[in-house]
């Protein structure tokens, strides 16, 4: 299941966090790439992600952020995104963040 989050709330925006649950109900991980160039969608992007965390079906989900744009001079560090989605607050998930940019194939 490939989608999108960060965009501008909507009722696609929560129909794809329901279909999401439903899919990955036996799934053992969650990918988020976030681009780090975008600090104004971070806080969607937190609040989508704590509505995906919080089903019961993906309790043992584990949880891997890509942080995108890393070639963008003005992109944020892995460690600002972590801080501004409050990972460490996650007690019920692995998670590991990680510095990457698409275009190079480097992270």
């Amino acid at each position: 299941m490939v989608g999108q989050l960060g965009w501008a709330a909507s009722p696609v925006a929560i129909a794809w966090v329901e279909l999401v649950a439903t899919r990955l109900m036996a799934g053992t991980f969650i990918i988020l790439v976030v681009d780090s160039t975008d600090q104004d969608r971070l806080p969607v992007v937190k609040e989508e992600l704590c509505k995906i965390l919080a089903h019961d079906e993906l309790a043992k989900a584990s949880l891997l952020v890509l942080a995108n744009k890393q070639d963008v001079k003005s992109a944020l560090s892995s460690a600002d995104i972590s801080r501004e989605l409050n990972l460490t607050s996650l007690k019920r998930h692995h998670w590991r963040i990680q510095a990457c940019c698409a275009l190079t194939g480097e992270g």
